[in-house]
């Protein structure tokens, strides 16, 4: 059923963030401002997000809901493109991204390694220029630029797609969110409580552990902090001996709380006595 224009929303959609929990946040966050519909058909809302005007001339496009019509779902489409064989369609497929990879591979191999090094940037969520995608020559197939920014969108349909909005899911830090503000805040502060002769042999021989919170809190806190509410990390010297710890440089522990950005440390703490077992 073809929906009267009035009902359609275009709006543009531009996507800043250089990491998948940003890229998600982002386009979750426009979801989240659709305004409902009220009811099925020609009574449901129908969202066209402009997110990639290419230098081709065409515009990728996202159209929500999606066919599937769960939650985050969307469709990717470029505009005045054909990707169907058999019935015309503006969605380019997964199976139509893999034969049109494997024709410029076969054209111009030596070309195709900048392709792959593209994907695994935009992978990695890199922004990629226009220029940078649209400078690839090759004759076969659809044009580099257009196939990569689809690549690039259909890898964050796949992230959002698959994240599964729980009453949690924003509240709790990630243990690799926590991670990166413990070395933050060690960076702001070594320097102040370490020589700078500790300093150097952390950065030649020291190494990073974490995960479940140790005992010598509760000084620092005022309280045993709660397994479930903490992650701890540890910069350490190691030993060949068990525990295999030769010194602590810091002991830091971070809140899993998002609310909070407390985050306390332990400089030069003792290394507890370990008692077994031995394993040399």
């Amino acid at each position: 059923m073809l929906l009267p224009q009035s009902m359609i929303r275009q709006l543009k959609l531009v996507v800043t963030a250089t990491d998948r929990r940003g890229i998600r946040e982002q386009v979750v966050g426009a979801f989240l401002s659709e305004e409902a519909g009220t009811g099925k058909g020609e009574l449901c809302s129908v969202y066209l997000y402009e997110v990639e005007q290419l230098l081709c001339g065409n515009t990728v496009f996202l159209k929500r809901p999606g066919r599937l019509n769960k939650g985050f779902d969307f469709e990717i489409n470029v505009s005045a493109t054909n990707f169907g064989k058999n019935r015309r369609t503006t969605m380019p497929s997964h199976a139509n991204i893999f034969d049109d990879l494997k024709q410029k591979q076969s054209e111009n191999p030596a070309e195709f390694k900048k392709v792959l090094g593209i994907i695994r940037r935009l992978y990695n969520c890199e922004i990629v220029p226009c220029e940078e995608m649209h400078a690839l020559t090759f004759k076969a197939g659809f044009p580099p630029g257009m196939i990569l920014k689809a690549i690039k969108w259909l890898f964050i349909e796949q992230d959002v797609r698959r994240t599964r909005p729980m009453p949690h899911q924003y509240k709790r830090r990630t243990f690799d969110e926590a991670q990166a503000l413990a070395l933050a805040a060690y960076r702001a502060l070594v320097s102040e409580h370490l020589t700078d002769g500790e300093i150097q042999e952390m950065r030649e021989h020291g190494t990073l552990g974490g995960g479940s919170v140790g005992e010598g809190w509760e000084l620092l806190v005022g309280q045993v902090p709660e397994e479930r509410m903490y992650y701890e990390f540890q910069l350490y010297r190691p030993s060949s001996k068990c525990p295999y710890i030769g010194k602590y440089f810091a002991r830091i522990l971070v809140t899993r709380d998002r609310a909070s950005e407390a985050v306390h440390i332990l400089w030069r703490p003792p290394v507890p006595e370990y008692h077994g077992p031995h394993f040399e």
